[in-house]
């Protein structure tokens, strides 16, 4: 499970996105392509398959992520005080 944490100054947790690889790594297809699905948070977003070149690193399956809850309508609560 690929956890990501936000929070500010490691103080205030905010929230966070829990993304699950679906195959095993020695069991990728041959050009090297894992499937991802969005665990948390929850919403329309986690039915999507997310297909990541492994070797393209954390940070690309990261934006697809982010970009995937853009699309879908994820809005972030602020309340002003």
């Amino acid at each position: 499970m690929f956890v990501v944490d936000v929070s500010v100054n490691r103080n205030v947790f905010i929230d966070k996105i829990l993304i699950q690889r679906l195959n095993a790594l020695d069991n990728k297809s041959k050009n090297g392509i894992c499937k991802y699905k969005i665990r948390y948070p929850k919403g329309p977003w986690c039915r999507k398959t997310i297909k990541h070149k492994y070797s393209d690193g954390w940070f690309h399956l990261l934006e697809k992520v982010v970009n995937i809850l853009k699309e879908e309508g994820f809005q972030t609560k602020h309340e002003q005080e």
